[in-house]
């Protein structure tokens, strides 16, 4: 068998697309990893996001209650079609927004509720961190 140099010059082309090819191998599967990871990070994010806009609005509703003097009490709400776990969220962003006094929401408390508002919907996973008492 004789080597020629088309014989040389395809052997050094097969090991450089041979090369390429694991290559980009490698590439794809660290991107599907990461392509993973970037979806759960979203599917988090999303989840909280919609929490705090559930939250915001409910806290929302619940200034509206104190304003017109009606109890914004979990079983109160609940009565007006908010669920408990909504309650508590909104009653947890009315705390973060220091508009909860006792057991009264503020009903002047808009600005400061859209503010934390603002605050948490840069940072939805702060939403979930412990409230300051």
């Amino acid at each position: 068998m004789t080597i020629t140099v088309d014989t040389l010059w395809k052997a050094q082309e097969y090991n450089k697309l041979y090369g390429e090819t694991i290559s980009l191998r490698s590439r794809v599967n660290r991107l599907q990893k990461q392509n993973v990871e970037l979806y759960r990070k979203l599917r988090e994010s999303s989840l909280a996001g919609r929490h705090l806009d559930m939250a915001y609005d409910d806290a929302c509703q619940m200034i509206i209650f104190s304003i017109a003097g009606l109890s914004t009490s979990r079983e109160s709400m609940f009565r007006h079609g908010i669920q408990r776990r909504r309650w508590n969220r909104a009653y947890r962003l009315c705390k973060i927004a220091r508009i909860v006094h006792g057991h009264r929401i503020d009903p002047n408390g808009q600005n400061k509720l859209d503010m934390a508002y603002q605050d948490l919907k840069n940072h939805p996973k702060a939403f979930k961190r412990p409230v300051p008492h």
